[in-house]
């Protein structure tokens, strides 16, 4: 058998608590208060949910700003109704059991739709409110993963209380492209016998986006090419058969070589549609 500590001392357990006037509460304990050693911490609450801490006093008091209706030690179970709440904080006769709440009184249990935004309902502690989601728009990415956009069945739905949400949606944009007589789905690449293989393309939220993957070509000749301006021409490069780049014209090249591609370097630009 364990045996306690000689100075471990029992819990004290809360046998009432009661007003003795408009912000006192005296609570008594099946021993007496230990004023030696720091006091527990109190939690008062209306309605056994939402608690609110106070600091317990010596000689068992606790000071109150609010009429309320049960207390428990922290950290325990053990609730107690609170005696003779007549001497506690008075509220005015119309409002003991009634709510105020963007500037109109509800009666205690009554709900109010607050124009779609959150549903509300007046309790003990207040009006308690919580922000509505329409079930109608759970698991859309399942039903189209695609969908970048969706609508009201009927489009012109507007949420107004009692109707909230709506019955049902549907995808009104899945980021497709209708391109040249055919359609690619959202983040697609277009194939280069459609764009050319001068650029690649890539359908993107519902528009072609296209860059240049040819390097632009100059209206002059470069000054690196070994034969004169006037012996030069825009054309294909043995490796490349699809840019085109500035060349000499091999029929009028002393060398009879058409000129390597110096400094191939391919700038990538947005490409206007």
């Amino acid at each position: 058998m364990i045996q306690k500590k000689e100075d471990e001392k029992p819990k004290q357990k809360l046998l009432s608590a009661s007003y003795i006037n408009t912000t006192t509460i005296l609570l008594t304990f099946d021993t007496t208060l230990d004023e030696s050693v720091s006091l527990p911490d109190i939690e008062v609450s209306n309605d056994k949910s939402n608690w609110k801490y106070y600091k317990l006093l010596p000689g068992g008091l606790v000071f109150v700003k609010n009429n309320v209706k049960y207390l428990k030690v922290e950290n325990t179970d053990d609730i107690v109704d609170i005696q003779h709440r007549e001497l506690g904080p008075k509220l005015p006769e119309e409002l003991k059991d009634d709510c105020q709440y963007k500037g109109k009184i509800f009666k205690l249990g009554e709900e109010y739709n607050d124009d779609c935004e959150s549903l509300c309902v007046c309790q003990e502690i207040g009006m308690k409110c919580l922000k509505i989601q329409c079930p109608t728009y759970f698991g859309v990415d399942v039903l189209d993963p695609n969908c970048v956009e969706w609508e009201t069945v009927p489009p012109e739905f507007k949420a107004s209380p009692p109707n909230c949400c709506p019955d049902k949606v549907r995808c009104k944009n899945n980021g497709s492209c209708y391109y040249e007589g055919r359609t690619y789905k959202n983040w697609d690449l277009l194939p280069s016998n459609v764009t050319g293989c001068e650029r690649k393309c890539y359908c993107e939220m519902g528009k072609v986006e296209c860059q240049n993957t040819c390097p632009p070509v100059t209206a002059v000749p470069p000054p690196y090419l070994p034969c004169p301006p006037n012996l030069t021409m825009i054309s294909h490069i043995p490796d490349d058969d699809c840019c085109k780049y500035w060349v000499c014209n091999s029929e009028n090249d002393a060398s009879g070589k058409i000129i390597h591609k110096e400094k191939r370097i391919c700038r990538v630009s947005s490409y206007p549609m």
